[in-house]
């Protein structure tokens, strides 16, 4: 039944999120203000869940749209995906019948290992057509997914991925953070810190670290994030080669977050492609220099940076070690402008950025 308002109780406006990922702090920056202002957050998780919500619409409302993986990749086969990407479809059409806005964030170019890619793409087609609103964090986002599907630029609200700076508790110290991991204080750490997926070019870097280690004993790689059992058993094998290196394969809970960042000297994220990358932001909010491909789309953010450096993908494994030890040398003198960096665009000033642009809705 839907809602109705009086004089004396006007309605509420709320935000349908879909999907709300609880343990994502990108997730709860972005909704922060906008729950300060009074605006409801509806937590939506699955198909259903999310029709069940946008059928107690009413107009004012809005629907966000985030990550696409639910609606065609997690389906069972290439027919329950079709029948998956026709029911979001439906539950859009239902959004805007009873005056829902919808309001899209483009986190990637493709699903990461998209199983049904002509359904992936059809489904960006039919959100890029539906949403009020598509929003970008990088300025290359037009352009990078032109191939795939066109952002009319009248649909456009620009709002740069956040920094985690101030988010995490960061009481935690550099030689307590090391004990913790049971790191040797004077080690070289390389970290990689995020969900460990074959795209994001792991087993690269743990043939470079391999390398270097065989020349500076002293360095250590750290591995912090989920993996599946299937990626697990790979990178077993990989590790298993003889790399030095300390990991955590699973959940890493906020709380665990910072020792990984205060432990390492570098972060290295051989990314094959990344649109948005809110590794490297992390890395920032702890004074952690980066080391990441030379792609369009992240020179476009952070060609500019001095904690970021480039290489050039496609090398052998001794040319990215090559660039990992220079990196390292260079590390404790770009720490200063990582900082700087992440206090440009804390989490407070994109959430109310983006609480901003849902009043305009």
């Amino acid at each position: 039944m839907t809602e109705a308002s009086t004089e004396s109780t006007p309605l509420r406006r709320r935000i349908f999120v879909f999907p709300y990922w609880a343990d994502n702090a990108f997730i709860d920056i972005t909704y922060m203000a906008s729950a300060s202002r009074g605006v409801g957050i509806v937590k939506t998780y699955y198909l259903e869940d999310l029709r069940r919500a946008i059928e107690k619409g009413n107009p004012g409302d809005v629907l966000h749209i985030h990550w696409t993986t639910r609606v065609c990749q997690e389906a069972a086969s290439e027919e329950d995906a079709e029948q998956r990407l026709a029911s979001f479809a439906a539950t859009l059409d239902l959004a805007k019948e009873r005056g829902v806005r919808i309001i899209w964030t483009v986190h990637n170019a493709m699903a990461h290992d998209a199983r049904f890619v002509e359904l992936e793409t059809q489904l960006y087609r039919i959100l890029a057509e539906a949403a009020d609103k598509i929003h970008i964090m990088n300025p290359l986002t037009p352009e990078i997914v032109s191939g795939t599907f066109d952002i009319d630029p009248a649909k456009i609200v620009a709002i740069p991925h956040p920094s985690y700076r101030g988010w995490y508790d960061n009481s935690l110290g550099r030689r307590a953070a090391r004990a913790s991991l049971g790191l040797p204080q004077d080690a070289k750490a390389v970290l990689f810190f995020g969900n460990i997926k074959p795209y994001k070019g792991v087993l690269e870097l743990i043939a470079a670290v391999k390398r270097l280690q065989e020349i500076d004993p002293s360095v250590h790689l750290l591995l912090a994030g989920r993996v599946s059992d299937e990626d697990r058993a790979v990178l077993d094998a990989a590790l298993s080669a003889g790399v030095k290196h300390i990991k955590e394969l699973g959940y890493i809970s906020a709380e665990d977050t910072p020792k990984w960042f205060n432990a390492a000297d570098l972060t290295v994220l051989p990314y094959r492609r990344s649109l948005n990358s809110g590794s490297l932001q992390l890395a920032a909010s702890f004074d952690l220099p980066a080391l990441v491909p030379d792609q369009a789309e992240l020179r476009a953010v952070y060609g500019a940076e001095q904690w970021v450096g480039f290489y050039e993908e496609g090398r052998e494994p001794h040319d990215l070690a090559f660039r990992i030890a220079a990196s390292l040398a260079e590390a404790p003198r770009q720490r200063r402008a990582a900082y700087e960096f992440s206090r440009q665009y804390p989490p407070f000033a994109m959430s109310n950025d983006f609480a901003d642009a849902i009043a305009q809705l």
